[in-house]
């Protein structure tokens, strides 16, 4: 009788160990999941831009950053004193730069043009790019025409 009786605990504390392995990997894929998910939300926030204006810069191309997850252009604008300040504007990814018609290849340092944007809220010198004109006229729509906002599901709330 106690045979049996050890024989019914021990079997228990097994099942009990298996259980509780079995269900540890799910929960812990579950866990890292929605870390990642969190901190790819707060990436690819719009909040930084101002939806609301529209603002058109001159200058010349001073860099270029074609790496993924989004694409940097970087322009020299003059400004009232004849000083050059430098703009930075976030463009999307690689991939949607090339359905948009841009490679790497299609812009040049040190080549003119004219960057339509959302400016920054908090005023620093750049934005989010929404086209592209060139000297000859040709124009890099780096957003579909009309955008105005991020899609609602991703839109900043109002303060």
């Amino acid at each position: 009788m106690n045979a049996t009786y050890y024989d019914r605990i021990s079997s228990h504390r097994s099942r009990v160990a298996m259980f509780t392995k079995a269900h540890m990997l799910p929960a812990f894929l579950l866990l890292i999941g929605s870390c990642v998910w969190q901190m790819a939300a707060a990436h690819h926030s719009y909040a930084m831009f101002d939806f609301t204006k529209r603002v058109t810069v001159k200058g010349s191309i001073a860099k270029i950053e074609w790496k993924n997850p989004h694409v940097f252009f970087w322009l020299y604008v003059e400004n009232e004193r004849r000083e050059h300040d430098l703009y930075g504007f976030e463009s999307e990814g690689i991939s949607g730069l090339v359905r948009h018609g841009v490679t790497k290849s299609t812009l040049a340092i040190g080549e003119e043009v004219s960057i339509e944007f959302q400016p920054l809220r908090d005023g620093r010198h750049g934005g989010r790019p929404i086209a592209i004109t060139r000297t000859d006229g040709s124009v890099l729509q780096l957003l579909p025409s009309g955008a105005a906002a991020p899609p609602a599901s991703i839109a900043p709330r109002s303060e």
